[in-house]
């Protein structure tokens, strides 16, 4: 069986698995430098080296090897390689482990044909064992020197993540995986337990062979998601940065996080990474719940290694985001941008900030009480989900709602010029600030 990698460099590591018996990772790949051969051991949560490609490929198990060592450093090329062997067929049993170190593990489709992704992990053998999402090495952009270090390093941005909500693009110019894992490929997954993941011949499917890594035949075609209730956002840069997060809902997922619907982020040694947050998890790709809910908040966090001048962008949506508004929320400048209207810029410096932004659906307007101008006489303030009206006239109720109109908190006969809410221990959203004294009737949205 011929397979063809998409372009690929000296340093560029291919991921395999193999689809016939007897195939050795050195008949694989020849002239690839000697110790450029590995396994992955999550017990050890660390590569293992196969001196000179010599080991057989196991059946159903995941092997990475660099490219042939006369490559170019810096002009890809395409690695054409071919296995040998009886085809792999019929059900293929793998150990996955969890450790007390590492639960990925690198598995790898068995068979001389594509398997559908969401077929794998939602087989009864494998649902209550794996994670939801698979992640594929498609080594999208070079290995590069990691800032302040004499060492170089390859970016997370490079692994394709894809579960039952869809999947997310690796760069600009990549194509969404559509779930379909060809025939050679290797991928990882998420232990929950230690134990024994399956695959089957129902799990194949006679067409889509041809998604290996990043390559497709049609990009235009491979850039249609299926029909879902979906949106995509990316976080880029002049220099050249790019990632990708999905937040989508489905019927089943909840608003908390979920193995089958939430991916989480693989984060190792990349230049910006940006990401939905979740009971303190970051995900590259989010599951929630349905119906939809207008007024929820989804909170996003972000990393880069170096300041200056960045733009979150809506990359495409589907369903139910058809007709509906999509609003970035900067904590940092109070600024509430509809995505929909184009891109935003901001700034910002080096480091990790999982509290800055978040996206609103709801409409910044509410109709309810009448606004009245008090001037500066009336300051209100918001830190910590707790509300602070300092006021020069002596305040007599301050009455809280979300942007639904529901009311989150109120309190009468205060009879005092300074005063705070508490706690309103509800999620982190724009809310409504009614404030009465004797000067009269004011209202300000404030963010908790």
């Amino acid at each position: 069986m011929k397979r063809t990698s998409s372009p690929v460099r000296k340093y560029d590591f291919i991921y395999w698995s193999s689809p016939v018996e007897g195939q050795t990772l050195y008949d694989l790949s020849p002239t690839t430098r000697f110790d450029k051969f590995y396994k992955y051991d999550p017990s050890i949560g660390n590569w293992v080296i196969i001196n000179n490609g010599a080991e057989t490929m196991q059946k159903g198990k995941g092997y990475i090897a660099r490219a042939p060592n006369a490559f170019s450093e810096t002009v890809p090329a395409p690695f054409a390689t071919q296995f040998v062997g009886k085809p792999n067929n019929g059900p293929v049993n793998i150990p996955v482990i969890k450790s007390a170190i590492d639960n990925t593990n690198l598995i790898g489709n068995p068979y001389p044909s594509a398997i559908d992704a969401k077929l794998f992990l939602n087989d009864a053998a494998n649902a209550n064992l794996l994670g939801g999402t698979v992640y594929l090495w498609t080594h999208a952009t070079a290995i590069a020197p990691v800032p302040g270090s004499h060492t170089s390093a390859y970016s997370s941005e490079d692994y394709a993540a894809y579960n039952s909500i869809g999947g997310v693009k690796t760069n600009a110019e990549s194509t969404i995986f559509k779930g379909k894992i060809a025939a050679g490929q290797s991928f990882f997954v998420e232990a929950l337990t230690s134990g024994t993941a399956v695959f089957k011949n129902s799990m194949r499917v006679k067409t889509e062979n041809m998604q290996f890594f990043k390559d497709h035949p049609n990009p235009t075609d491979a850039n249609q998601p299926d029909s879902d209730n979906r949106f995509w956002l990316n976080l880029t840069n002049d220099q050249g940065a790019f990632k990708q997060t999905l937040i989508g809902y489905a019927n089943g997922a909840t608003d908390g996080y979920d193995q089958k619907f939430d991916g989480l982020m693989m984060n190792a040694n990349s230049y910006v990474n940006f990401y939905s947050i979740v009971e303190d998890k970051n995900l590259v790709i989010q599951g929630r719940a349905l119906p939809f809910n207008n007024s929820q908040i989804v909170a996003l966090g972000y990393s880069a290694t170096a300041s200056g001048s960045f733009t979150i962008s809506l990359d495409s949506f589907d369903g139910l985001f058809t007709n509906k508004s999509i609003y970035l929320v900067d904590k940092l400048s109070d600024a509430r941008h509809n995505l929909k209207d184009g891109t935003y810029i901001f700034t910002t410096a080096a480091g990790t900030f999982d509290q800055r932004f978040e996206v609103h659906f709801a409409d910044e307007t509410l109709a309810t009480q009448p606004q009245v101008a008090i001037g500066n006489e009336t300051i209100v303030l918001s830190k910590d989900q707790n509300i602070h009206i300092q006021s020069t006239a002596t305040l007599e109720t301050v009455t809280v709602y979300d942007l639904n109109g529901k009311l989150l908190f109120t309190a009468k006969n205060i009879g005092m010029n300074d005063f705070t809410t508490g706690v309103l221990n509800v999620p982190s959203q724009v809310v409504l600030v009614a404030v009465k004294s004797s000067l009269g009737t004011a209202t300000k949205k404030v963010l908790l």
